[in-house]
C-alpha cells in the first residue's frame, strides 16, 4: 500500500444511492470500476439522519451537525412571528459549513451542485450552488460563473415533471444534464490544484424516483435504461479514479 500522503480530497456524491445496491451493482458486475475500488478501498454503509430528507441530510453532511443542531428539519419550516411558510436553504444553517472552514484555512476549494448550499457563500475558490437553487444568475459565488454555465448549457437539475409525461425522453433529459455536468467538472478541475474538489449527482435520484420500482420489477424496457445510467455513473468512478493525482484522496 502507498505511503503517499494525501493533500487533496476530490469527492463524489451519487444521491439517492442505497448502500445495498452499490454493492450489489459492483459484485453482479453492473459496475465494475466500482468493483475494482471496493476491492482496494474502504466500504461501508453510511446511515442518514432523521429525519431522512435531503435537505436535513446534506445540511449536516456540510456542518457535522445534526438537524436539530443546524436546523434544518425538513423541506418546509415555518416562521414562528408570523406562521408563514419558507422553504428553508443554505442561508437558514447555524452552523459554519465544510466550505467555509476549509476556505477559512486557506484552502482552495470547488462545490458544484451540492444541496443546500444556496444562495452560495464567498469562499476561497468556487460554488456552483444545486438542489434548491432555481436559477443559474443566483446560483454561483462568483457571480460571473453563471454566464460562463449558461453559455455550456448547465442545468441545475433535470426537469422531473417530463417523467410524468414520457420515461424515455426523462432519461435522455438525465444523460444530457450528467453530460454537462461532467464536461464542466473537468474544466474547473483543469483550471488549479484544488485542495477540495466536490461534484454532486443529482440524477442517480431523480432516476430512483421513477425508475426503482420499474427496475426491482425487470421492465422489459426501462431496467435496462436504469442498468445503462448506471454503466455510465461507473464510467465516471472510473475516469475519476484514473485522473486525479497520486496526492489526491478520493471518496464516493
Amino acid at each position: 500500500m502507498s505511503q503517499v500522503k494525501k493533500k487533496r480530497l476530490f469527492v463524489l456524491s451519487l444521491d439517492g444511492m442505497p448502500f445495498s445496491f452499490a454493492k450489489q451493482a459492483a459484485d453482479s458486475g453492473l459496475m465494475p470500476h466500482l468493483a475494482r475500488l471496493l476491492a482496494e478501498c474502504d466500504f461501508r454503509q453510511m446511515d442518514s439522519v432523521l429525519p431522512p430528507v435531503s435537505s436535513s441530510a446534506w445540511a449536516s453532511f456540510l456542518t457535522g451537525m445534526t438537524p436539530a443542531q443546524h436546523g434544518v428539519m425538513g423541506f418546509v419550516h415555518r416562521d414562528p412571528a408570523t406562521m408563514d411558510w419558507f422553504v428553508p436553504r443554505g442561508d437558514a444553517l447555524k452552523g459554519e459549513t465544510l466550505l467555509k472552514k476549509l476556505s477559512d484555512q486557506g484552502k482552495t476549494v470547488f462545490s458544484m451542485n451540492v444541496p443546500m448550499t444556496c444562495p452560495p457563500t464567498p469562499v476561497n475558490g468556487v460554488v456552483i450552488a444545486g438542489f434548491l437553487a432555481d436559477d443559474l444568475n443566483h446560483a454561483t459565488y462568483p457571480a460571473q460563473i453563471g454566464t460562463l454555465l449558461k453559455a455550456r448549457g448547465y442545468r441545475i437539475d433535470a426537469d422531473t415533471e417530463l417523467a410524468k409525461k414520457d420515461l424515455t425522453a426523462f432519461v435522455r433529459e438525465l444523460h444530457e444534464v450528467l453530460d454537462t455536468r461532467v464536461e464542466t467538472m473537468w474544466h474547473f478541475w483543469a483550471q488549479q490544484n484544488w485542495d477540495f474538489f466536490m461534484v454532486h449527482i443529482m440524477e442517480t435520484d431523480r432516476l430512483y424516483h421513477f425508475f426503482w420500482e420499474l427496475f426491482q420489477q425487470r421492465h422489459p424496457l426501462y431496467a435496462s435504461m436504469f442498468e445503462e445510467f448506471h454503466r455510465k455513473i461507473d464510467r465516471l468512478i472510473g475516469e475519476i479514479a484514473t485522473r486525479v493525482e497520486q496526492d489526491t484522496a478520493l471518496l464516493i
